[in-house]
């Protein structure tokens, strides 16, 4: 799992801080985030992986 962006404009998890959170953090509250989302609660998403650059070999 990567950060957490909190989206959710106010609504919140008990437990659960209401902010940006980080990989481990979004490890630590994987479960609620998830019980939240299955009862159609989107209150995080997650932060797209940088891509890794190929190198120009020639």
């Amino acid at each position: 799992m990567s950060k957490l962006i909190y989206v959710g404009d106010g609504a919140f998890i008990p437990g659960v801080p209401a902010r940006d959170l980080t990989e481990q953090e979004a490890k630590d509250y994987a479960q609620a985030i998830q019980d939240a989302q299955n009862a159609g609660q989107v209150i995080y998403k997650e932060t797209p992986r940088p891509q890794k650059k190929e190198s120009d070999e020639k």
